[in-house]
């Protein structure tokens, strides 16, 4: 890929970044492994959230998904009927509420990384040694280069 202008690396990272997310999205990868569980992506997201931060609680989940308590508890509400999470209250203060995953919650979770983790291997593999090591430092970079971009415009918003 020599004597390409910037504007084509642009247009190609605009087809191929979404096209390798639809390929590694939750429905997609749902499917493949013939998981039991009949989930949208955004209660798969509170799984993983809770699962991450072993435990969480409604106000935490609902800030991290950009979401009002309200439909929070909408989701959770229906986690639960599928007894995946389960939620304590606090004994201090009953309005505090913390989501856990149930023991068939962190089941499916642990299938579900397995399954990935086995897809994942399987695709690694497929590109050979070298492309791996090559993958691995571009992302690494391209994202060290995205972190810094974002810090420098986070500190001009400020300033300005």
């Amino acid at each position: 890929m020599e004597n390409i202008s910037i504007e084509e690396y642009i247009e190609e990272l605009e087809i191929t970044i979404p096209k390798i997310m639809r390929s590694i999205q939750f429905t997609t990868l749902k499917d493949l492994f013939g998981l039991g569980l009949d989930i949208t992506l955004s209660q798969f997201y509170v799984l993983i959230t809770i699962f991450h931060n072993n435990g969480c609680k409604m106000s935490s989940l609902a800030n991290e998904m950009s979401l009002s308590p309200g439909a929070m508890t909408g989701l959770v509400d229906r986690l639960e009927k599928q007894d995946l999470v389960k939620r304590t209250h606090d004994t201090r203060d009953r309005r505090a509420v913390t989501v856990w995953l149930s023991d068939e919650g962190k089941d499916f979770i642990s299938e579900f990384q397995n399954k990935k983790t086995e897809y994942l291997k399987a695709v690694l593999n497929k590109i050979g040694e070298q492309n791996k090591v090559k993958l691995i430092q571009s992302l690494r970079v391209f994202n060290q280069a995205i972190t810094e971009i974002l810090h420098d415009a986070l500190i001009q918003a400020e300033a300005g």
